[in-house]
């Protein structure tokens, strides 16, 4: 779509919602993609403005974005090493026994817990009675 096309139908149609013409105008959208995890991405892609009204300056945006993505990840991808195994852990000899473990200090997240498992207790006590 070409850009007088586009901004001819933004002004016609004020109140019909044409993504293509708007992509054109603004010079660009935002596309949703799914990660690997399930996570959303939102990416911008740039639409430019084709020669002809025939072609698609999504589609074309949408390819070469898909291009560019795809020779990225052939990069990124991890060659794969061959690994040794592991050698198998040493017996010790004589381990030293502890003889007083280092008291660290309760976070207050913890305190909180331990009181409300101590009133869980009483409540449960309660209602037993």
């Amino acid at each position: 779509m070409t850009l007088d096309t586009a901004k001819e139908i933004l002004k016609d149609n004020s109140r019909l919602p044409n993504k293509e013409a708007e992509a054109v105008v603004r010079g660009g959208m935002n596309i949703c993609e799914q990660i690997e995890d399930g996570r959303r991405k939102y990416v911008w892609i740039k639409v430019k403005p084709t020669k002809t009204d025939d072609e698609s300056s999504i589609a074309l945006a949408l390819a070469k974005y898909r291009l560019a993505k795809d020779s990225q990840n052939k990069l990124k991808a991890p060659k794969a090493e061959h690994k040794e195994a592991p050698a198998p852990p040493t017996p010790l000899t004589n381990p030293k026994p502890i003889t007083h473990p280092i008291k660290r200090p309760q976070s207050m997240s913890q305190r909180i817990k331990k009181k409300l498992w101590e009133l869980w207790k009483e409540i449960d006590e309660v209602v037993i009675e």
